[in-house]
């Protein structure tokens, strides 16, 4: 479980999700308030992570190519799953139960 997520990841995913799972990187960023820069590293690092895959090679992203994102639910899903387990875990431990 990676989880690395911060307000423009969860930002980049929701606009994924909103598009239907799929979207370039203009879509992307029409809905996310960062710079082109800022938004590709994200990107980069969604895909690193397993959360969303690329349909070009990272050596062909550049300027004016079309790079299409989509969503890798099924790993988001699992270690939101995970997530939830762990936390849920913690907090009988904190209030005392039987884990």
């Amino acid at each position: 479980m990676t989880l690395g997520i911060n307000r423009i990841k969860l930002a980049v995913l929701l606009a994924l999700t909103d598009e239907g799972g799929t979207a370039t990187t203009a879509q992307i960023s029409q809905a996310v308030p960062s710079i082109r820069t800022t938004l590709l590293h994200h990107l980069k690092e969604l895909v690193a992570e397993g959360y969303v895959t690329a349909d070009l090679p990272m050596d062909e992203w550049k300027r004016g190519v079309r790079v299409a994102w989509t969503l890798n639910s099924d790993r988001l899903h699992a270690d939101l799953r995970e997530l939830i387990q762990r936390t849920s875990q913690t907090r009988k431990v904190a209030n005392g139960d039987d884990v």
